[in-house]
């Protein structure tokens, strides 16, 4: 009995690939506990800067903002509710677990009047610009005027 062998130039490489896949892609039914890292914007005013995260389900005491040498610090958990930790999950695509992340402050944010607060899945964090750094208004003379102060 002859048996056909198939010839497959890519099985090696799809098989490593395959393993790399798996290293990456937590299994969903390992109680291990995941790492994730929401997404955020950074935007600015005239007068602050808004740092604004998805953080869907959490509430503000899951959320922890800190200012760490130059940098602003999110971390947090977000875990499965008690009600989910006894279904059978046929597909996991939420992440679930501890995140962490780090943005550097703006070099004119005033550190000492930064405010944070999490509405509807979302934390703000608001980093007023410091004095100095606001646009102000100068008002514009007549030449002769400027004239007569340089001369002065």
């Amino acid at each position: 009995m002859n048996t056909l062998i198939r010839y497959e130039p890519f099985r090696g490489l799809r098989q490593e690939l395959d393993r790399l896949f798996d290293t990456f892609t937590p299994d969903s039914s390992e109680d291990t506990p995941s790492v994730w890292m929401p997404r955020f914007d950074l935007s600015e005013t005239d007068d602050a800067f808004v740092m604004r995260m998805d953080l869907p389900g959490l509430k503000p005491e899951d959320v922890e903002v800190t200012i760490q040498d130059d940098q602003l610090v999110v971390r947090g958990e977000r875990s499965h509710r008690a009600s989910e930790a006894r279904e059978n999950f046929h597909r996991v695509e939420r992440s679930y677990g501890s995140f962490f992340r780090a943005l550097s402050l703006p070099r004119n944010a005033d550190r000492d009047h930064i405010e944070a607060n999490v509405e509807d899945g979302v934390l703000t964090v608001a980093m007023p610009k410091t004095a100095e750094s606001q646009p102000r208004h100068i008002e514009v003379g007549a030449t002769r005027q400027l004239a007569s102060t340089m001369n002065n």
